[in-house]
């Protein structure tokens, strides 16, 4: 065949292949079965307010739900469903990562860290809170460090990365405190109001909200025993899913709305700090 006439059915051939459409990418099965479903199962912790809270109407309430909320708006945007039905299903410390595994629970909207080990399993959101443990108690007790809960109790959720930093401070420092472990907040701060224990160690701005009204009765540790990086836990390998929540909360952390949305549910903490105002600015990630 003389050479023009090859060149021109090569690009022939090159302009038919380029018009042909690419197959499309089958969903993950998680989003595949939101979409046949039309439903999604969101987690809630019950007792980590001011992030995630059973409220008396039963509906759960707080930031990392506000979160959740925009991040099924992505996902509805996603799958072009203009009807997404949410089921709330209640997680503790315990089993959250079984049933996010399972698929039982599709995010979980609560205070989860977000960890190198837990990634082997899970995927998580962008950061969604930028925290660290701390410990809580009575102003009267004269314990405002680590160092003064020697031979005092100190109650901790079990099966959590504030347990793990703050027994390791604890044999680093040499202290001689005993770890009480307890099922969830609540019971935390009964156990610290009744004397059970004499310090309860939680994220801080969980125990800022466990203090609540009663600010003046408690005092917060003087420092930070950990960094928590926060984010929604999902299943593991379920990419369409987490594109659609980093989408949204990527979208929200460009808009004005997170900064009302912030004093909504941390107004009376004061203003974002640094770190948390460098966190929205960095993960608000150009489409």
């Amino acid at each position: 065949m003389p050479v023009k006439p090859l060149a021109a059915a090569l690009a022939l051939a090159a302009t038919s292949l380029l018009t042909v459409a690419a197959p499309a990418l089958a969903l993950d099965a998680t989003m595949t079965r939101i979409k046949a479903t039309k439903s999604i199962n969101l987690g809630y912790r019950a007792s980590s307010a001011p992030f995630s809270a059973a409220a008396p109407n039963g509906v759960p309430q707080g930031y990392s739900i506000d979160l959740c909320k925009r991040a099924v708006q992505g996902v509805q945007a996603a799958l072009k469903l203009p009807d997404l039905k949410v089921n709330w299903v209640a997680v503790t410390a315990e089993n959250r990562f079984q049933l996010v595994k399972s698929g039982k629970v599709d995010i979980e909207c609560g205070v989860t860290t977000n960890t190198l080990a837990r990634q082997r399993e899970f995927d998580f959101s962008l950061m969604t809170f930028a925290d660290g443990a701390n410990i809580l108690a009575k102003s009267e007790s004269g314990i405002d460090s680590l160092a003064k809960t020697a031979g005092k109790k100190i109650g901790i959720v079990s099966n959590t990365t504030t347990e793990t930093a703050v027994k390791a401070a604890l044999a680093k420092r040499n202290f001689s405190a005993r770890v009480v472990t307890v099922k969830d907040h609540a019971e935390g701060l009964a156990a610290l109001k009744s004397g059970t224990v004499d310090a309860y160690a939680a994220d801080q701005v969980v125990l800022m909200g466990l203090a609540g009204g009663d600010s003046k009765a408690y005092r917060l540790g003087a420092d930070l025993l950990s960094y928590e990086p926060y984010g929604l836990m999902m299943r593991g390998a379920q990419r369409d899913l987490k594109l659609a929540v980093d989408s949204a909360l990527a979208r929200l952390y460009r808009d004005p709305a997170i900064v009302a949305l912030y004093n909504t549910h941390f107004g009376a903490f004061g203003e974002p700090s640094v770190l948390l105002q460098a966190m929205y600015s960095l993960n608000g990630l150009p489409e």
